[in-house]
């Protein structure tokens, strides 16, 4: 099977260099040619960019083809391949949008969806290259030291435990941009469609800056999910070379996206220049967003080849279902749909349970109020003293504050007992740091022993006991 396609191969490889000495050498004849004959800005634009895609398409369904043909390692391949269809996607989809420059704005959202999906198919690459690896990734990440968040995330988010929560925060951040982008996406063409969208202005009365500020916040998340992966798993990804994989995505996701952003605010800033042509400065800075991005995509695609070569998976020997079964294989999406619904159900039922705890809680504070304001402020001291008590060292705490302990399991909603309000009385007198002292006695007991729960307090409770509560 190898040895019957080198000829193909060196045939292919043997027409594309023809092709590009061919547009090398004609292309700027061509160019004057289309100035002489007065054609249109646009027009030239376009042509000059269907010269760069044409470039384009034979590289990345060559390597893509070779990828079938040795398609030894399916769990792997098929993220190779979704990646590798980045190049032809933002190709063509920028080259129509150049064309019909109306229609840009229901034609680069697709686009757009598709830089989520690679992001996700990288993570997904990853992720199985060391389940292979390692054999289980959860368990193998269970047992290395605490990857800490990066300079000034430390300061909002709480370091990740190592094992599951490491796996799925760091899936959760991915797919995140996965789901919010098609959304944001919908939103910006009904946004267009009713005339609200107001494309390139920053202003707070359009939706491009809200659809823009989600989804550069999501993005940037992805791409900080993707690194702390890569922190905890470096050494053990280095078979794979994934620095100058991911390095190559996120210079594709972020020099488009940016560049379009640059563009917007050149816009803004009155920098383009409209007397050439009879479009407007808006239409002028698409119009050279698309142009770039096909450009940009031919060298693109020759770097792909390079970092993601198909050479790494032949093996003659290894089975093969052949090119066809292969391809079918290719469009196999279930994958990427049991992921998405995984963390969609797990982000609904987080949801559901907060809202829970939240409603719980307000309604035992109003209820605690509504009993007995005066007690209810007694209460809110007591606690706010007991956390500065607490948090002045474990060892203390330890050792003078067991009922704080018992105390602050009850259910303050049902009751006010009378332990706690001498504890009240106490802090209110300066007393607390004597409030259980070593060797003495609290209320006629040794110091550090629990009130039961079963005995009655009969002084002020009113017959009521805490085993009650």
């Amino acid at each position: 099977m190898g040895c019957d396609l080198w000829p193909f191969r060196r045939v292919m490889r043997a027409a594309w260099y023809v092709l590009l000495v061919v547009v090398v050498v004609g292309f700027p004849a061509l160019v004057w040619s289309f100035h002489a004959e007065h054609y249109s800005e646009k027009m030239r634009a376009w042509f000059s960019a269907g010269v760069f895609v044409l470039l384009t398409l034979p590289v990345t369904f060559y390597e893509v083809a070779m990828h079938l043909e040795y398609y030894t390692r399916p769990d792997l391949q098929k993220h190779v391949i979704r990646i590798h269809w980045m190049v032809p996607f933002y190709s063509l989809n920028s080259w129509l949008a150049l064309r019909f420059i109306r229609a840009r704005l229901f034609i680069d959202p697709f686009r757009e969806c598709y830089e989520a999906y690679v992001i996700y198919s990288f993570y997904s690459y990853l992720c199985v290259f060391l389940d292979t690896e390692l054999g289980s990734l959860e368990d193998f990440l269970a047992m290395q030291p605490t990857v800490g968040h990066m300079w000034g995330f430390q300061y909002i988010f709480r370091d990740w435990r190592m094992g599951t929560e490491f796996l799925w925060e760091c899936k959760k951040g991915v797919l995140g941009y996965v789901i919010l982008r098609p959304l944001t996406a919908l939103a910006a063409m009904g946004a267009k469609a009713v005339g609200i969208y107001h494309d390139g202005e920053v202003t707070l009365a359009g939706v491009w800056f809200y659809t823009g500020l989600i989804n550069s916040i999501s993005q940037c998340w992805a791409i900080y999910c993707l690194i702390m992966f890569y922190r905890a798993t470096k050494h053990e990804l280095k078979p794979i070379h994934p620095v100058a994989k991911f390095l190559l995505i996120k210079s594709i996701v972020f020099l488009t996206y940016w560049q379009s952003l640059m563009l917007a605010f050149a816009v803004e800033a009155g920098w383009i220049n409209t007397s050439f042509t009879m479009y407007n400065a808006e239409d002028v800075a698409a119009g050279v967003q698309e142009l770039l991005i096909c450009i940009e995509m031919f060298l693109a695609a020759l770097v792909f080849a390079y970092v993601f070569p198909p050479k790494d998976y032949m093996d003659p020997s290894a089975p093969s279902a052949g090119f066809f079964n292969n391809l079918k294989s290719m469009f196999d999406m279930r994958d990427v749909m049991r992921d998405v619904t995984d963390v969609v159900d797990a982000d609904v039922s987080m949801t559901k349970e907060r809202v829970a705890n939240l409603t719980s809680r307000v309604v035992h504070t109003s209820g605690l109020f509504l009993k007995g304001p005066r007690d209810f402020f007694k209460w809110r001291r007591w606690r706010k003293g007991h956390r500065r008590h607490r948090r002045s060292g474990e060892d203390h705490l330890d050792s003078e504050a067991p009922l704080l302990r018992l105390y602050e399991s009850i259910d303050w909603s049902l009751t006010l007992p009378t332990g706690l309000e001498q504890a009240i009385r106490r802090e209110e007198q300066g007393e607390l740091d004597s409030y259980a002292p070593s060797g003495g006695v609290v209320d006629g007991r040794p110091a550090g022993e629990l009130v039961s729960v079963s005995e009655p307090i009969s002084e002020r409770g009113g017959g009521q006991t805490l085993g009650r509560l």
